[in-house]
């Protein structure tokens, strides 16, 4: 069985401090934006950009209709956590059928002392000062 739904959870690091109760850490004015490719029988990509001075929290992909012969390659936030694409390919089997891939991301203002931290290869937020880095857990 081939799933067709991606999700990547970006906001751990976000979430843990909202969790403990500081309210320097709160989400604001989150909204989803949802980019979607043109619809065909060939390998895509596609990318979306966060409203201006907001960033990537959430992310996931979608492709439709595929039946079964496509597979989400990549969902990738930017390093500064401001973009996110998403790249879907046949499989080996490949299919006829015209089908898309459309990025979600759920995007937000940072919480007050965050900032992005591309460690081991996975963008994230991380709360700056206090002597804590949750990005390490």
């Amino acid at each position: 069985m081939r799933f067709r739904r991606a999700v990547v959870i970006l906001s751990d690091t976000v979430l843990l401090p909202v969790l403990d109760g500081s309210a320097s850490a709160a989400v604001v004015a989150p909204e989803r934006i949802g980019p979607a490719s043109l619809s065909n029988s060939v390998n895509k990509g596609v990318s979306g950009t966060c409203p201006t001075g907001k960033v990537v929290l959430g992310a996931g992909a979608d492709t439709t209709p595929g039946n079964g012969h496509v597979l989400i390659d990549d969902i990738r936030p930017s390093a500064n956590l401001r973009s996110l694409t998403v790249t879907a390919r046949e499989d080996e089997t490949g299919t006829p059928d015209n089908w898309f891939v459309q990025a979600f991301a759920i995007c937000a203002y940072p919480p007050a002392g965050a900032a992005a931290r591309r460690g081991d290869e996975r963008p994230r937020l991380v709360q700056q000062g206090g002597g804590c880095d949750v990005s390490d857990r």
